[in-house]
């Protein structure tokens, strides 16, 4: 897979893995974005634009945020809304990655995704909450570490 993504043959990447029993689009996505992410190979797909669609897992998250961000994408192809990613983040991978950690680990619900990205403030507040949760997490963490001579 590395070698197909290095070689701009991200199609026949993504069809091989879809021959994987049990492994649809968006796990044969998942994979290859972080093969691309692993490798740091974010720079090369550049000139790849019109297949880097593939490396772009559309779940309920994303899905729902980029319908947020672009209404008229409202039950379109899985294609399409992986394309959005493509044409409008400057880092699909890391985008798509941050899109679904923003969902599904930080916000959580429908709800709540719908009124951060309508403002701001709410969007910064909920982040800075996230953070202070997982430095509190952190701390706790490094003193059960101290406790347990580790």
């Amino acid at each position: 897979s590395k070698q197909d993504l290095e070689s701009g043959k991200i199609k026949n990447a993504w069809e091989r893995l879809l021959r994987i029993r049990g492994v649809g689009p968006k796990i044969a996505s998942l994979f290859l974005r972080d093969v691309a992410l692993w490798y740091n190979l974010q720079e090369d797909l550049k000139q790849y634009k019109e297949e880097r669609w593939r490396l772009q897992p559309i779940d309920i998250w994303i899905r729902r945020i980029v319908e947020l961000r672009s209404p008229e994408l409202k039950d379109k192809r899985y294609e399409d809304i992986a394309q959005w990613i493509v044409e409008n983040c400057e880092k699909p991978e890391h985008c798509n990655q941050g899109m679904w950690y923003f969902g599904a680990k930080i916000i959580g619900s429908e709800f709540v995704l719908d009124r951060s990205l309508k403002d701001i403030v709410q969007f910064k507040n909920t982040i800075r909450e996230h953070i202070a949760r997982l430095q509190a997490t952190s701390y706790a963490a490094m003193e059960f570490g101290r406790k347990m001579q580790i």
